[in-house]
């Protein structure tokens, strides 16, 4: 044993063993070390439970250490070399072992040391996606009290705004609009935090039905042209006449348009916005949201779908970042497909790739705790 922990404390692979105390880092290995000795000296090879249940503890204290996966694998690949090296040792104290004693050590300690790493490592992954699980709803409820808490702080707000309407003096006109906009901009960054608790939360339910994109458009159109054009730019709104029907969640889908152009002409201070509609392929048709906007560099690209991330070339505009976060997650409820191109300086595409007819696929299957547990016990 002392001849592994050495290993490990002068491999600078495992980080995490430089801040554990020696006892921290032997846990139960003594037990662990009698438990494999004394199935190597047992004759059938079937009896691993004990080493079983040692490893699962193993994998577990290691979780608590603050390992990380590689380097509980790096540690009983180190536990490997330093039992097949004893082999040699016994050879030294006791004289050569005949070639079918050392193959069948060997073999056994190999056999043994297998069972040892899936048990551990299938423990360590099990704690690891239980901490992941706790830590999504922890954040989820997070959200929505936050989100309702702030409603509540937001309507009385908007109270005081109401009742200071009435007051004629100039000043306390002007604090009344800065007051009026304040109030918008919560409203909006509030609409957007319950979205989103809704989507990590799995609530959003998608109603498919039949609706006509030209009808969408100019919707869309009516609200977002005056916008646009109140910022001098260009607005160019197009829906391709063969597309006449398509099958989805219309209101969603006028979700994601709405974030796509808010962001466009938000973040763009001169030229032109395009709003397109049109069939790609036999069973897809695609919207897509263009500017001459700050552009995206191609590091944030990798990034602006997450949540609360702001693009550098973005960092001065007013929000938080989540439009795309909750443009994203509503695409993958769609079925869909978001991308991204964008040149920095020159402008941004985002195009949505959606099915003519949305199907709604079987729920996934997540693991429970209960199926992690009988899967390591395989």
């Amino acid at each position: 044993m002392n001849d592994w922990i050495q290993a490990v404390h002068e491999d600078h692979s495992i980080q995490a063993s430089e801040y554990i105390s020696r006892s921290g880092l032997e846990d139960h290995l003594p037990q662990l070390l009698d438990s494999v000795a004394e199935l190597l000296r047992c004759e059938s090879g079937d009896n691993t439970e004990v080493i079983t249940e040692d490893a699962r503890k193993h994998g577990s204290y290691r979780w608590e250490q603050g390992y990380k996966l590689e380097e509980v694998v790096r540690e009983l690949t180190l536990f490997r070399t330093v039992m097949i090296r004893h082999i040699f040792h016994i050879e030294e104290q006791h004289g050569p072992l005949s070639p079918e004693v050392r193959l069948l050590m060997t073999e056994r300690i190999h056999e043994l040391l297998d069972e040892l790493g899936w048990s551990s490592t299938q423990q360590f992954i099990h704690e690891q996606q239980r901490n992941l699980v706790h830590a999504s709803a922890s954040r989820a409820r997070l959200l929505h009290n936050m989100s309702h808490e702030l409603r509540n702080l937001l309507n009385g707000l908007s109270l005081a705004a109401e009742l200071i309407d009435d007051e004629p003096s100039e000043p306390v006109q002007e604090m009344q609009v800065t007051l009026s906009r304040s109030v918008s901009h919560m409203r909006e960054l509030l609409d957007d935090l319950l979205d989103l608790s809704a989507l990590v939360n799995g609530q959003q339910v998608v109603r498919p039905a039949a609706f006509r994109p030209a009808g969408l458009l100019r919707h869309v159109q009516a609200v977002y042209r005056p916008m646009a054009e109140a910022k001098g730019l260009t607005f160019h709104a197009e829906c391709a006449p063969e597309l006449e029907t398509v099958h989805g969640d219309e209101r969603k889908i006028e979700q994601v348009v709405i974030n796509l152009l808010s962001n466009a002409i938000k973040y763009t201070a001169k030229g032109e916005i395009r709003l397109s509609f049109h069939p790609i392929e036999e069973d897809r048709w695609s919207l897509s949201v263009s500017d001459t906007g700050s552009g995206i560099s191609k590091e944030d690209q990798k990034e602006i779908f997450s949540e609360f991330y702001r693009a550098k070339s973005t960092s001065q505009a007013r929000g938080v970042g989540l439009g795309l976060a909750i443009s994203c997650r509503l695409v993958e409820l769609l079925r869909g497909e978001l991308r991204v191109v964008s040149t920095l300086g020159e402008g941004s595409r985002f195009e949505v790739l959606l099915p003519l007819k949305f199907i709604e696929a079987p729920p996934a299957v997540r693991p429970s705790s209960l199926d992690i547990e009988e899967t390591s016990q395989e």
